[in-house]
């Protein structure tokens, strides 16, 4: 009982901060209230995962899920602070925001947030303006939260986003000062600079000391070794692994006892399996270093990503040809892919995972979980109705049924977008 007074306390401490600013605009200032709030007001399993992480990815990958998890949000951001910019490090959204672009810190909430140390909440993004609107049309963002990481600097800063105008409450900014607070003190623990969103810093060195052109014959080595890795694996590795399946199937049309053929039927599966993970790597390599365009190097990327909240690797399947899957088509499918993928990460507690992408005569994106399937009322932010208004925006639908053994499929299908490169040209004759 008397924790949960405290809490309530705490709580009530942080709407008590709330304060108008001369501009109009409502602020919550960071205060040393936010190191005593964690305990109370965090998940312990959120404290243990973060006490847990052993470097920076992990901590965002923590962040952004669990932030858009316990505000309610439709998206949320981990920002890390590079200098004077800010960096899009991580996020969880229910379509794209600004992940991997930099705002300098004097043109971005963030920015603001950190530079004066405190929690910014904003009810309609349209009326404040330290908003670059510019920035905010493209996306769903109406309102928001932001949270500084560090009390006195802070190195970082954890937004969430809400796609209807909405105020947060005392709670939710409690919750998300409380995530700052446990994320500041595990990215001390850890070091700030051993993420790869950032570039590798030497022993004594700041950010934005080095020319980034020093770096760069490091980055040609790695390409020149990624590219021959994957030449090696497709000419030798995965000839030989095709090879062997040929076999197998010439043995099994002589085989005529079934308890031989089950097996070798078997064997033969796995090494089609085999195969289409070990392009999916060689594809993977080659994206990594070249950063190859096109919607398959984007969803082999999304299942890395994806995997490191799940806990283990998705099998990812291609079938037809991608190549028409251009503009605004591919904005979407990444979008609905990226909804989906959020979705299973966070409600499925599945154990394995099935992405496939068809581009025979439109588009085809199914993804299969084993998880504890589709609650009984989607909830709000769960961004199911939103799969379907992009499918059918596109003149396509969204399906989602549950599995033959349990867990859910989710099937967004658009049909081939007209060619519209033409479309203005007068015509001939």
């Amino acid at each position: 009982m008397e924790a949960g007074s405290e809490s309530s306390r705490m709580a009530t401490g942080s709407a008590q901060r709330m304060a108008a600013r001369p501009g109009g605009y409502p602020v919550c200032r960071q205060t040393c209230m936010g190191a005593a709030m964690a305990p109370g007001v965090l998940p312990e399993d959120v404290h243990r995962r973060l006490e847990r992480a052993e470097h920076l990815r992990q901590i965002q990958e923590i962040v952004r899920t669990q932030a858009r998890t316990l505000a309610g949000a439709d998206g949320a951001t981990f920002v890390l602070r590079d200098v004077d910019h800010c960096f899009y490090a991580d996020e969880d959204a229910m379509s794209p925001l600004w992940k991997g672009q930099r705002f300098p810190l004097t043109n971005c909430i963030s920015g603001w947030a950190m530079l004066h140390a405190e929690t910014v909440v904003i009810p309609d993004i349209s009326l404040d303006e330290r908003i670059p609107i510019e920035s905010y049309r493209p996306t769903f963002v109406k309102s928001l939260a932001m949270v500084p990481v560090g009390l006195e600097k802070p190195i970082a800063a954890i937004g969430a986003y809400w796609a209807d105008l909405h105020e947060a409450s005392a709670e939710e900014v409690a919750v998300l000062e409380a995530l700052a607070e446990a994320s500041s003190r595990a990215i001390e623990r850890v070091g700030l600079f051993d993420s790869p969103a950032l570039p590798r810093l030497s022993d004594g060195e700041q950010p934005g000391e080095l020319d980034p052109l020093e770096r760069m014959p490091a980055s040609l080595e790695a390409a020149a070794d990624h590219e021959r890795i994957a030449m090696d694996l497709h000419d030798t590795v995965l000839q030989r692994l095709f090879g062997a399946g040929l076999m197998l199937q010439a043995i099994t049309s002589d085989v005529n006892e079934s308890d031989l053929e089950a097996p070798i039927v078997g064997a033969i599966e796995q090494i089609e399996k085999a195969i289409r993970d070990l392009r999916g790597v060689i594809f993977g390599l080659e994206y990594g270093q070249r950063r190859l365009g096109g919607l398959h190097g984007e969803v082999l990327a999304m299942a890395a990503e994806v995997s490191r909240s799940l806990g283990f690797k998705p099998d990812v399947v291609f079938h037809g040809c991608l190549d028409h899957v251009e503009g605004e088509l591919r904005h979407e499918a990444v979008s609905a892919l990226s909804e989906m993928l959020s979705n299973v990460s966070r409600h499925a507690s599945a154990s394995q995972v099935m992405i496939e992408v068809d581009g025979g005569t439109g588009l085809t994106i199914r993804v299969t979980d084993d998880g504890c399937g589709l609650p009984d009322v989607p909830k709000r932010g769960s961004g199911l109705s939103n799969l379907q208004d992009r499918a059918e925006m596109l003149g396509g639908t969204c399906v989602m049924s549950p599995g033959e053994t349990g867990g859910t499929t989710v099937t967004w299908t658009v049909p081939r977008q007209p060619d519209r490169t033409d479309e203005n040209l007068a015509p001939l004759g």
